[in-house]
This record gives C-alpha cells, structure tokens and sequence, in this order.
C-alpha cells in the first residue's frame, strides 16, 4: 500500500474558503491526503471530528489571517485548539501568519487572543509572514519537500520507535516468566531448606531451557544476568550431588508456575562429603543478589515502556 500523509489545513473558513480548496486540490494531485474539517462534515454538533483529524494528522499547516474564530466549547477558537493539539501530540507543523494579522493587534485583556499569541511564543514557533493568497500559495507550494521530508523522518522515527517497544515487551514478558518461576521456588525456601533437600537442585530444569536456547533476551544486561544466575546454580549442583545423597522416601511435590509439578528429596550428608555449610550459604546468598538486579532491571524496562508511550 502506498502511503499518503495526511495534511491538516488549520484555518478559520469563510476568509480562507479558496485558499483551502487550492490547497486541497494541490495536494491531492501529488498524492497526499489534506484534511480539511469542511470535507468531513457529520450531522453531529460535536467538534470531536476535527480534533481527531488533527490528533491522527502527519503534519498541520496553520494559516493566521484576521479572524479568530468562534470559541469552543474549550473556550478557544478552533484555530486555536488545532494548533494546540498538534503540539501537545508532537506533530510537525508551519504557521503563515498575514502580514498586519489582526488577531495580535487586539487589546491585550482580550483573553483568547492573547493566550493564542502566548501559545505561538512560549513553543518558540517560528512562522512565514505573507502578504496575500497568491503569496501565501506560492510559498506553502515550495516548502512541499520539506514538509513530505518531515513525514518522512516522522515516520521512521514511529517505526523505530514500534520496533524498540516490541523488543520491551518481547524481554518483560520473558523475564516476567522466569520470574514467576523462581519466586515460587522461594516461597518453598521459607518452609523448606535448600540446602538439605534437591529443592534447589529442581530449578535446573528452568536453566535447561535458558541454555538450551542460547539467547533468552535482546536486552544484554537480562542475557548477562540469567547467564550468572544460571552459573550460579551449576556450580551449586555439581557439589551438592556429591556432598548429599537424597532420600528417597521423603519426597514431597510441588506446584512451580509454567514448570508444573516437580519433586524433591530430603537429603543426607555424605560420611565422605566435603560439605561445606558456609559455601551452599554463599552461593544461595549470590543467586539471591543477582536474582533482585534480574528483577530490577525487568522493572526498569517495564518503565522504559510506559515513558515512550
């Protein structure tokens, strides 16, 4: 499909009708889509039409003449509150602005205008200053490249924007699982010792999975954080199988999240155990620290998300 930016043409409309249809008509035939509040007219009184076109505008041009406008039910203008939205929602816009406009020759206690001078001022627009129509024309024709220009990047930015978020998602709701499974574990931890029982040990099945698959996660601070917790966890398996021998009639069962039910054994000291208390504790102590920077660091993305959007 071929994309067509979407032109808003902000303007009051009796003293702007032919300037608008030129616009109109020009734009369409370079292929562009202009919006215009006259061409999508609904029985409804309501101005929700026009404030969307210009919330879902790619870019809004907004022409300042010598009227105002009638006020809204927002207390400004429609010009006004056009031009306010494409602020507040970012989107690119340029201002042309009638030489001797007598909008901002109005008193100053004229609160409207006023505030419409103010909202001009305090974002630092900068505007075109035109002498009639035929100026006005001429000069909105020869910006089109800079105008289909910021589109552009506008539309790359979106993109890249939409490719970032759906690499977040993709890690929170990986890291979300793991999560899940391993706070499970330590609800049991607080009933059962680890050290003494194959509890622990049961979590191997977890990072099975995370080996297996190699790369868990596109973020490399969560990749580097389940390789640790996974190494961790090895080097605490690889001496407890020789220091502890399960027993196997006291098995109990239990329910981890995503993994199901597993099993796990009281175990016994081996008489030629090299077992040594305060190194099981140092490595329980180490996954537990990693484990709460895992969990950081998932928070954080989770909050990277919501700032974007």
């Amino acid at each position: 499909m071929i994309f067509k930016p979407r032109i808003f043409i902000s303007s009051t409309f009796t003293e702007n009708a032919k300037t608008r249809d030129d616009l109109r008509a020009f734009f369409t035939g370079i292929g562009a889509e202009p919006l215009l509040y006259e061409r999508n007219l609904t029985p409804s009184t309501s101005p929700s039409v026009y404030r969307q076109d210009v919330a879902h505008a790619d870019f809004v041009i907004v022409i300042i003449r010598d009227e105002y406008g009638t006020p809204t039910d927002t207390g400004m203008s429609g010009l006004h509150e056009e031009m306010k939205i494409a602020l507040d929602k970012e989107i690119p816009l340029h201002v042309y602005i009638k030489n001797d406009s007598k909008i901002f020759k109005s008193p100053k206690d004229c609160f409207e205008q006023d505030e419409f001078g103010k909202l001009i001022r305090a974002n630092r627009i900068s505007y075109y200053q035109y002498n009639n129509d035929n100026d006005l024309f001429l000069r909105i024709k020869e910006t089109t490249f800079e105008i289909f220009h910021e589109i552009f990047m506008r539309q790359l930015s979106s993109q890249a924007l939409e490719k970032k978020l759906a690499k977040i998602e993709y890690d929170y709701k990986q890291a979300i699982g793991v999560i899940k499974i391993i706070e499970a574990f330590y609800d049991y931890f607080k009933m059962v010792d680890p050290i003494s029982t194959t509890l622990f040990a049961e979590m191997e099945c977890l990072f099975d999975w995370v080996d297996d698959n190699k790369f868990i996660f596109i973020n490399i601070e969560l990749e580097n954080l389940i390789g640790e917790l996974s190494s961790i966890l090895r080097k605490f398996i690889s001496h407890h199988v020789n220091d502890y021998v399960a027993v196997s009639k006291a098995q109990r069962t239990i329910e981890i999240p995503l993994l199901g039910k597993l099993s796990f054994s009281t175990c016994e000291k081996c008489p030629t155990a090299d077992a040594n208390q305060h190194k099981y504790e140092k490595w329980l102590e180490n996954f537990t620290q990693v484990f709460e920077k895992f969990k950081t660091c998932t928070s954080e993305l989770r909050y990277e998300a919501d700032v974007f959007l």
